[in-house]
């Protein structure tokens, strides 16, 4: 929104390990946790920063290490309060670990529960978990989503599509709305080719999701409105991973399927930074790294189509001129 500053956000990779293995998921897996000695040295210097502040804890799957995510979250609420900073925290979760205990204690915290879930039970068991444990997940995956929209805690959920799961995204919406959810965001898979009928298709289902969302009772906020994320991969996300080292980017869900992109994205340890790069790096810095990537021909092709797809998705949101809900939309030129 025009005049509100945007949350400085840090992402922090407690863990590589996850039970579940996503089909677009391209991260890693491998040992090892976050120490104290990075997690406080990245939340220290998250607090170094002006405005407002954002602190994610991600994985892999975070609540693996339930303990360390207690940890983190007391010691950043703690120390924001010492220094009078304006702090949000939020965790990223799959689910499957998500007791209604935890729910509960993880809202006492202060915390806000990204849940990553990609519509009913047919996407829901072909992209996540296909490769792992396929649809003796989904009970359990089902029952934690409904239990966390009934406690009241703050949550929102993130939707991934696929080319594949494109033409089925408002099917999945209407199954989370009905399930109580009343916040959400759609996210696009990269490292994947989209042709220009998966992108309609894309773009379709998207009007009829959000349009969806308004004719809820109460409706539910779709993020994408009013974020300005697009195109992704420029997009200048702090992430500290699991060794400590920064990346300026969204490169690590990529990592084995493009590690030249993900180096190119590295800044060093976050041990022995002073300070973050922070708000100054935009998306003509994250470009000048995109182009210094030593990708090969098929990868370079299908990083410029997910770039384009971005552009075309920034367009989509700035042209729909999306209004309160109850009132007339407008759709912009085409």
């Amino acid at each position: 929104m025009p005049g509100v500053a945007r949350p400085f956000r840090l992402d922090l990779i407690l863990t590589r390990s996850c039970p579940l293995d996503c089909v677009y998921c391209h991260m890693e897996r491998r040992p090892g946790v976050m120490s104290a000695a990075v997690w406080r040295a990245a939340v220290d210097l998250l607090l170094r920063e002006d405005g407002p502040l954002e602190l994610q804890l991600m994985g892999g799957e975070p609540l693996v290490e339930y303990g360390l995510v207690r940890e983190i979250l007391a010691y950043a609420a703690a120390a924001a309060a010492r220094k009078k900073k304006d702090l949000s925290l939020g965790v990223t979760t799959n689910g499957l670990l998500l007791t209604a205990d935890r729910a509960a204690e993880l809202a006492r915290l202060g915390a806000r529960v990204m849940l990553s879930f990609d519509g009913d039970e047919d996407v829901q068991t072909a992209q996540r978990g296909a490769r792992s444990a396929g649809k003796r997940l989904w009970p359990a995956l089902e029952r934690n989503l409904t239990t966390l929209a009934g406690a009241g805690a703050p949550f929102f959920v993130n939707l991934v599509v696929t080319p594949e799961s494109a033409g089925r995204l408002s099917k999945g919406v209407a199954f989370l709305l009905g399930r109580g959810v009343r916040a959400l965001q759609v996210s696009y898979a990269l490292g994947v080719f989209w042709s220009e009928e998966r992108r309609a298709a894309l773009e379709g289902e998207l009007r009829k999701a959000y349009r969806l969302a308004d004719a809820a009772v109460p409706p539910a906020e779709v993020f994408n409105r009013r974020n300005d994320a697009e195109p992704v991969l420029l997009s200048p996300q702090h992430v500290v991973d699991t060794d400590g080292e920064l990346y300026v980017g969204t490169s690590i869900v990529l990592e084995r399927l493009w590690p030249a992109l993900h180096e190119s994205f590295r800044v060093g340890p976050v041990v022995q930074l002073e300070r973050f790069p922070g708000r100054k790096v935009g998306p003509k810095d994250q470009l000048r790294r995109l182009s210094s990537a030593k990708l090969d021909a098929a990868s370079r092709r299908t990083m410029l189509n997910n770039l384009a797809v971005g552009r075309r998705l920034r367009e989509f949101w700035t042209s729909e001129v999306l209004l309160a809900p109850g009132v007339a939309h407008r759709t912009g030129g085409r």
